[in-house]
């Protein structure tokens, strides 16, 4: 298993494609950076549609990552990860 990247030193590379597999992109970004952040760039940089909430999936484990936690923290470099819309699929609040 690679070793998480550095957060002080280092870029995390990965790559992301969106859900229909029509765009894939590099990107790298400082490993203490949120997830939250990091999906609103790259559905910025994918010209995705604002009034969706997108989400991060790293397809190595299909893991949906966790918006509140570090990048470096979920992700090794190289990754593949795919934006995909966040869904609340039923059940009452």
């Amino acid at each position: 298993m690679q070793q998480l990247a550095s957060r002080e030193t280092e870029q995390l590379e990965f790559s992301a494609s969106n859900v229909t597999g029509t765009q894939e992109m590099p990107f790298a970004f400082v490993p203490g950076l949120s997830v939250r952040s990091v999906t609103d760039s790259i559905a910025n940089r994918m010209a995705l549609p604002t009034d969706v909430t997108w989400t991060l999936r790293d397809d190595g484990s299909s893991a949906y990552l966790d918006e509140d936690a570090p990048i470096g923290d979920q992700l090794e470099r190289g990754a593949h990860v795919t934006i995909t819309p966040k869904a609340h699929l039923g059940g009452s609040d």
